[in-house]
């Protein structure tokens, strides 16, 4: 503990305490401010390593990554290299909501949490299991948030079963915040396992429920109420899958009716910019899934409106690709170009948006840029794209292979092996060929000049009926081969029951787990 009677010393946690006012009051840019006055002074004197590792959460907190990385990154090298720097015991000073540590590597493990999630802001998955590992290894007692975060990676990266592991851990361990069961429930759609999915996500909505019912701390029954309306969100993702669509949109509709209490929208506006984003996808997540079940039902309209209220809130790129399938339904191609291309922006990796601009620019582009020009990715070919460019190389030569054996066949009845089919000779020396070895069997007879008449005729009729059916034959398939590279050009088309459609998307709640989260 740091001695009271030092001036320097007084100074720096008055400063502490000013900064926590500051962060309960949400004037980030204050506290900001107040944590580099404190890290300046820290380091002319004792050298502690509070102010910085919070300047790195409240970075976290305000979205931005790289600053967060730079800071905690410092705080690594700083233990590495030396021992002596440490953290102050300000769990007297802390208010509620902060991780109230007492111990080195409480502080230290917090530093590797935080910045795993940093790097899962930024994407980069690899540097993010990194650090939370670390930060789950020297952990005392949060050994299931840390495990929970490390579970989210897992989700975030595309790997459901190693999440659905790390939350069930969670929950064995005693875990009953109902965090754990609302991701596994996640987890388990993202598996395919929506009769799990529904059973975990039932179970955490009743956790929330109870937990939202504390009268005494009003912040932690919103907290708990919002997580409720997540939860409900992708409870009306599965039955609306499963064709259930009253009980869908009445899920939904509780969902919304949660957010838009005045209380909780006053709840929302007081929280950090990463934790009122966690919201506002939650609402927009509400929305669009809501716009789906409208347009699954045939109400076009009915589904804008709600894919619009969903981008009031936050932009998604599964909402911007849900209303370009509307507007290019209703024949509207230039605004449903436009909003794929904002799906894009949000998202490059949104493939449903760019198999979906694909298919549209395709239906109405030159069939030649088509199959062989960049498509919406940039200068260079997608990786996508490289086995269409296979497919149209492969067609266009069969089709000039096709033109040339349609010309020989038609012109000296020779024909050319194609599409890896060999065609035999026709011509004079086949026939002769033909007509010997008939004629061979019938010498000595008077009426051999006959039969070899008779036998050429015959041979020549099959001749000409043999070229004439492959002649017919290869404009068929020239045919099929020419309709199959300019079919981009056609806008809509079908094969019997199956026609062009673009394909829509649901989304989940999106929860980001960030500092300050009740617990259990």
């Amino acid at each position: 503990m740091i001695n009271m009677d030092n001036k320097m010393g007084k100074e720096i946690i008055n400063n502490y305490r000013k900064y926590f006012n500051e962060i309960n009051s949400g004037e980030l840019y204050e506290a900001e401010n107040t944590l580099k006055s404190i890290v300046k002074k820290e380091e002319a004197g004792e050298g502690y390593l509070n102010a910085r590792r919070y300047l790195g959460m409240l970075y976290l907190e305000m979205e931005n990554f790289d600053k967060a990385i730079s800071e905690l990154s410092m705080i690594v090298k700083i233990k590495e290299a030396t021992k002596k720097k440490k953290f102050r015991n300000l769990a007297k000073e802390c208010p509620e909501g902060f991780d109230k540590e007492e111990e080195e590597r409480g502080h230290l493990a917090w530093v590797y949490h935080d910045l795993g999630m940093a790097y899962l802001g930024k994407a980069d998955c690899e540097m993010a299991e990194k650090y939370l590992l670390k930060a789950y290894d020297i952990s005392k007692d949060k050994k299931n948030i840390f495990r929970n975060d490390l579970g989210w990676l897992y989700y975030k990266w595309n790997k459901p079963e190693e999440a659905i592991e790390k939350f069930k851990a969670s929950v064995n361990q005693g875990d009953n915040s109902g965090f754990p069961h609302f991701y596994l429930g996640l987890a388990e759609i993202k598996a395919g396992r929506l009769v799990s999915a529904k059973e975990w996500l039932n179970e955490a909505i009743s956790i929330f429920d109870t937990n939202a019912h504390d009268p005494y701390d009003k912040s932690k029954r919103i907290f708990y109420e919002l997580m409720k309306a997540s939860a409900l969100n992708n409870l009306g993702r599965i039955e609306m899958d499963n064709g259930e669509y009253r009980k869908s949109k009445r899920l939904f509709l509780e969902g919304l009716a949660i957010c838009e209490r005045q209380e909780c929208q006053e709840y929302i506006k007081g929280l950090s910019p990463r934790r009122k984003t966690k919201e506002s996808i939650t609402i927009a997540a509400l929305h669009n899934n809501l716009g789906l079940l409208h347009y699954k039902q045939g109400f076009l309209d009915e589904a804008e409106k709600e894919y619009i209220a969903a981008l009031k809130f936050e932009e998604l790129p599964e909402t911007y690709n849900n209303l370009a399938v509307v507007y290019h339904e209703k024949g509207v191609k230039e605004k449903a170009e436009s909003y794929l291309k904002n799906a894009l922006r949000l998202d490059s990796q949104t493939e449903v948006a760019r198999a979906n601009l694909n298919r549209l620019v395709g239906g109405g582009a030159n069939w030649w840029d088509w199959w062989f020009k960049p498509g919406t990715s940039g200068s260079s070919l997608h990786k996508g794209e490289w086995p269409r460019r296979i497919v149209g190389s492969f067609l266009v030569f069969a089709l000039l292979v096709m033109v040339c054996s349609m010309m020989c066949t038609s012109f000296s009845g020779s024909e050319i092996s194609v599409l890896g089919i060999s065609l035999l000779s026709f011509g004079e020396h086949g026939v002769n060929t033909v007509q010997e070895d008939i004629y061979s069997y019938k010498v000595g007879d008077n009426s051999t000049s006959r039969v070899r008449e008779t036998t050429s005729t015959k041979t020549t009729t099959t001749t000409t009926a043999k070229n004439g059916s492959n002649l017919i034959d290869k404009i068929t398939i020239a045919a099929l081969l020419f309709f199959f590279l300019v079919h981009p050009q056609i806008k809509i088309f079908s094969f019997g029951a199956a026609k062009f459609e673009m394909e829509t998307a649901s989304i989940s709640g999106s929860p980001m787990c960030c500092a300050g989260t009740p617990s259990s």
